[in-house]
């Protein structure tokens, strides 16, 4: 059984996270406005995108959770599951 304070703890994680996911969309988006990137420039956005689907991912883990859906593990697990 869940206390009142996990519930918030999540609560509270996955809106944080969202936050951050705000922050790496709005950096990946800056970073995508570049013309003709070099190499290292290339790098960082190819960082800012994993950055941005891994916190996508954890974002909605956590609101699912929070939300009372049970059994979530991976992006791709899950969206084979409810896609088939």
């Amino acid at each position: 059984m869940k206390t009142k304070a996990v519930d918030e703890q999540q609560d509270i994680r996955w809106k944080q996270r969202f936050q951050n996911f705000v922050k790496a969309i709005m950096h990946l988006d800056a970073a995508l406005q570049l013309k003709d990137p070099d190499i290292l420039q290339k790098a960082g956005i190819i960082q800012f995108f994993e950055m941005s689907y891994e916190l996508a991912w954890n974002t909605l883990k956590d609101y699912l959770e929070e939300q009372g859906f049970v059994d979530v593990k991976s992006p791709r697990s899950d969206l084979k599951r409810h896609l088939n």
